[in-house]
């Protein structure tokens, strides 16, 4: 399926005679609505990672890693080419991938880039009917300083407009379209994001009425978001070179599991366990480990087959746990 591109078609099963084509969006929607669907249910709360995919994040995930078919990169024909639901699932894995959602802005700043402009409402926005307005035009920078753990890699950025409060600063703007503009400065694994929107204060109509109105509200309700796609590789297993110990017992086990490890040095760890579908079931982190036995409780563990999995600063070790 070529889900960018509604000139492709897709056949169906007709009853007993065969099978009947067709092509557009009705084709292509049901296909990328499923894919969406996957990665709303793997990456979110409920399964341990820190937050819910936004619109935009499911946007990126699926046109970024869709096979490219056709002349390389967009084209009209393809689009961003063929929907590929396992390479967009493989770029949220955990602990490997994950999308990161900004907090509050380190720095704000606010300036008046245009006075007495000439702007023009296209539909009517709260008490305004539309027609022409003169206006000035704020601009908001927020400033967000970023650090992640060591080895994380930044692989890209892009703004949450969903979240967003403020529009462009274009004259046909769209005041129900909210907008800000992402750049980023980061190296290695800390840096800054900096985001822009804008306001506009409508001072007066065409008849000379002087107006007091703010689209889409006062600069300083403006508001800024975004997502970073990160990166941390993690070695899985064992190595041959490895001075590490991981051991589950008992197993099969019924109300507790023990978790025997033996670290070089002081380590951070996280122990999940999960069910055979892959969904998080249990989640634990511990500071500074070395060596020791951990108890998990699993009374509240359905009987069936799990997976642990230990993750430390440097290493990733797995064994399957049988519940009785």
């Amino acid at each position: 399926m070529f889900p960018l591109n509604p000139t492709n078609s897709f056949c169906a099963g007709a009853g007993t005679n065969g099978y009947s084509c067709f092509s557009g969006t009705s084709a292509a929607a049901p296909h990328v609505s499923g894919v969406a669907a996957l990665l709303l249910s793997k990456h979110n709360t409920a399964q341990g990672y820190n937050n819910n995919l936004a619109p935009e994040d499911v946007e990126y995930l699926i046109r970024t890693f869709a096979t490219d078919v056709g002349a390389s990169g967009y084209d009209n024909f393809n689009g961003m080419g063929r929907l590929n639901a396992g390479a967009s699932l493989a770029k949220i894995d955990d602990p490997e991938y994950r999308i990161y959602h900004s907090g509050v802005y380190n720095s704000r700043s606010q300036s008046t880039t245009q006075t007495n402009q000439t702007i023009s409402l296209v539909e009517p926005y709260l008490n305004l009917s539309a027609g022409p307005y003169v206006s000035d035009l704020v601009e908001v920078t927020d400033v967000y300083n970023v650090s992640f753990p060591t080895g994380t890699q930044v692989l890209d950025g892009w703004s949450l407009n969903s979240r967003v409060r403020g529009i462009t600063s274009s004259t046909g703007f769209d005041a129900e379209n909210p907008f800000a503009s992402f750049s980023s400065a980061i190296t290695n694994n800390a840096g800054t994001v900096t985001m822009k929107t804008y306001a506009r204060h409508i001072t007066a109509d065409f008849s000379g009425h002087i107006l007091d109105v703010w689209i889409p509200s006062q600069a300083s309700f403006l508001k800024t978001a975004f997502s970073l796609h990160l990166y941390k590789p993690t070695v899985v297993g064992v190595n041959e070179n490895s001075t590490s110990h991981f051991e589950v017992y008992p197993n099969p086990a019924n109300s507790d599991v023990n978790i025997v490890m033996d670290f070089p040095g002081k380590q951070d760890i996280i122990i999940d366990i999960l069910d055979v579908q892959g969904k998080l079931v249990l989640k634990s982190s511990y500071e500074n480990q070395s060596k020791g036995i951990i108890s998990l409780p699993l009374i509240n563990l359905s009987s069936g087959l799990y997976m642990i999995r230990v993750s430390t600063d440097t290493e990733q070790f797995s064994s399957k746990l049988l519940k009785e």
